[in-house]
C-alpha cells in the first residue's frame, strides 16, 4: 500500500503509520517498517516535510522501540513537530513509565514556548496537555486553557478551527 504513495514525506508517514498499527500483532514487521520510514525522512531534503515526517516515525516507534522513539524526536529541528513528538511520545509511554513520560511532557512544555505563532503554538501546547493528563492534570488544565486562549486569539478562521479542534482534543484527556 506505501508502494503507491508518490511524495517520501508521505510515503515515510504512511509506513510509520503502518508500524503503529502492527506494533502488537506483528511486532517484528512493525520494526522492519518503522526503520524504513525513518530511512526515508533522514533523506528527505525539505526541513519541513522531514521534520514532520520524523515526528510520524517516532509516533511509530513508540510501541516497538520508545528508546528509539525518543531520539528520533531529539532529533526533529523543527519546533513544532518535535514538541508534537515529544508529547505524543509521553503520552504512549504515560501508563508503563510516569517519571518518564512526566519528563518527556516537562521537554515538550519548555519547547512549545520556541514556536512562534498562535496556529502552531496552541495545537502544541494541547498535545502537551493531553500527555500531562495522566500524570499532572491540573497542569494539564492550566496548559488547555492556555492553548485555547491562543487559538481564539488566532485571526484566520480555518487556522482558528484546526487550533480549537486541537483544543478540544486535548480536553477529551483532561
Amino acid at each position: 500500500a506505501a508502494g503507491s504513495i508518490t511524495g517520501d514525506g508521505q510515503k515515510a508517514q504512511g509506513l510509520a503509520a503502518m508500524a503503529k498499527v502492527l506494533a502488537a500483532t506483528d511486532p517484528n514487521r512493525a520494526a522492519r517498517l518503522a526503520a524504513d520510514a525513518e530511512a526515508l525522512a533522514e533523506s528527505i531534503p525539505q526541513t519541513n516535510a522531514k521534520a514532520a515526517a520524523l515526528a510520524a516515525v517516532a509516533g511509530g516507534l513508540t510501541a516497538t522501540d520508545s528508546d528509539r522513539a525518543e531520539q528520533v524526536a531529539h532529533s526533529i529541528t523543527e519546533a513544532s513537530p518535535r514538541v508534537l513528538a515529544l508529547a505524543t511520545l509521553a503520552r504512549d509511554v504515560a501508563a508503563a513509565d510516569p517519571d518518564r513520560s512526566a519528563r518527556l511532557a516537562a521537554e515538550a512544555e519548555r519547547g512549545s514556548q520556541s514556536i512562534s505563532g498562535a496556529s502552531l503554538r496552541a495545537p502544541a501546547l494541547a498535545a502537551v496537555a493531553r500527555a500531562m493528563a495522566a500524570t499532572d492534570p491540573g497542569r494539564a488544565a492550566r496548559i488547555i486553557a492556555d492553548a485555547e486562549r491562543l487559538a481564539q486569539s488566532i485571526p484566520d478562521s480555518n487556522g482558528k478551527a484546526a487550533a480549537l479542534a486541537a483544543v478540544a482534543e486535548g480536553l477529551t484527556a483532561i
